[in-house]
C-alpha cells in the first residue's frame, strides 16, 4: 500500500510529502475547514515512514516530536 500509485498519479507518498511541511512547522495550516493535525498523532505514522521509504529522516522527525510532546508532558504535570 506504501508504494501503490493510482493510473492518475496520486500515492500515499506524495500525499506524505506534501503534508511533511506542516508536521515540520515551516508551513501554517491554512485549511479552515479541517482540524490542524496534533505532531504526537503523526509519530507513528513518520516511524512508519521512515521503513516504508528508507527514510531515516523521517524518523529523526518522529523521534524530535516524541521528545518535545514528552517534556511538555512533564511540565504539565508539575502544575
Amino acid at each position: 500500500m506504501w508504494n501503490y500509485e493510482t493510473t492518475d498519479g496520486k500515492s500515499l507518498k506524495k500525499a506524505f510529502d506534501w503534508f511533511l511541511p506542516y508536521i515540520k512547522g515551516e508551513k501554517q495550516w491554512d485549511y479552515k475547514q479541517l482540524k490542524s493535525p496534533a505532531q504526537d498523532q503523526m509519530i507513528i505514522l513518520l516511524k512508519m515512514a521512515s521503513k516504508a521509504y528508507q527514510r531515516p529522516d523521517y524518523d529523526k522527525l518522529g523521534d524530535k516530536i516524541a521528545q518535545k510532546e514528552y517534556s511538555e508532558g512533564l511540565i504539565q504535570l508539575k502544575f
